[in-house]
């Protein structure tokens, strides 16, 4: 039997993304404008899905600096957009 194994962070970003939307800044702490983050409200379809995507990818690099992962989240969160506008 093949069993794999997991590795799990303590950290979960589901935390710190919330409340920058409860308190009505648009993610502005993780560098998305109110542009971008509409953008990403209509290519993902909701706001729950909207938030899954963004975790996705600050799970992809939980281990860097929040600079980091604000960089690598604005670079991704460009990509995603810019390829939506292409189809």
């Amino acid at each position: 039997m093949n069993l794999q194994r997991h590795k799990t962070t303590g950290s979960s970003f589901s935390t710190s993304v919330e409340p920058s939307l409860q308190s009505g800044q648009v993610l502005l702490d993780f560098g998305i404008s109110e542009t971008d983050w509409t953008n990403l409200l209509d290519h993902r379809g909701n706001k729950t899905k909207a938030l899954a995507w963004i975790e996705s990818r600050l799970q992809e690099v939980c281990t860097l600096s929040r600079e980091a992962q604000k960089s690598y989240l604005h670079v991704m969160l460009k990509n995603l957009l810019m390829d939506s506008d292409k189809q």
